[in-house]
């Protein structure tokens, strides 16, 4: 049964087309139409608009418009994070140095964003991504590389692995409960839970060269500490 000029009248009309209900998938949008007293007016589908979905669409927010002086902040310590990577074979205090620094525009980027009052979730999952590069594998890897030919070199890339995963999994739990208390007291802003990313990574990479073969164990320490719950209050 065709769909054009469908509008009919009548019971007869009606019961036909009930009796049309399996083999036309129309028909029950038409049997609706002619019970309610409305007429029926087929739509081609394949003429309807077409939008792009976005995140909203899926119920997910959009807080990102363009970006901000924090956001550049940021987006400096991940390159001073990369930077780190890229001289740790030549030296190790040249990496050290870009770490520093990485720390510093980490604390400035939280600056910016309290003085603006621009903070936003696009910031917070930004500053995690640039933290897991500049005090994540940065400094795993520049305390691991002397070590490359040692006999026991599986040992001391476990543990840089072990620093690694912990300093991601406090990250991604700092986002968690971040995203799961909208509304923070002043007292859980003004401090930390556990030893903070930048503090342990600045920890790793002065205290290696005193600890020397048992950089792993500073490493298990550090990873652990990042972890742990006890709460440290924040400098600024």
């Amino acid at each position: 049964m065709g769909l054009e000029g469908f509008e009919p009248s009548t019971t007869s009309w009606l019961r036909a087309t009930r009796g049309c209900l399996a083999a036309d998938p129309w028909a029950s949008y038409k049997t609706g139409a002619l019970e309610t007293g409305l007429s029926y007016r087929p739509v081609d589908v394949l003429n309807v608009p077409k939008r792009v979905l976005t995140p909203s669409d899926f119920g997910l927010s959009m807080e990102f418009d363009r970006l901000h002086a924090k956001d550049f902040a940021t987006l400096g310590s991940a390159a001073f994070g990369f930077l780190a990577l890229v001289f740790v074979p030549s030296s190790y205090w040249v990496a050290a140095v870009f770490i520093v620094l990485a720390a510093g525009l980490d604390a400035l980027d939280g600056k910016l964003a309290r003085r603006d009052g621009n903070a936003n979730a696009f910031g917070r999952e930004l500053d995690s991504l640039a933290d897991a590069v500049a005090f994540g594998a940065a400094p795993a890897f520049l305390v691991f590389w002397p070590f490359r030919d040692s006999t026991w070199v599986w040992l001391y890339a476990g543990s840089a692995v072990v620093f690694l995963s912990a300093c991601l999994i406090r990250l991604a739990r700092f986002n968690l409960y971040a995203s799961e208390s909208k509304v923070k007291s002043v007292e859980t802003k003004s401090v930390y839970y556990g030893l903070p990313a930048p503090a342990a990574a600045l920890a790793l990479v002065f205290l290696a060269p005193v600890f020397g073969i048992f950089v792993p164990g500073l490493l298990l320490l550090l990873g652990g500490l990042m972890l742990a719950g006890f709460v440290v209050k924040k400098p600024f």
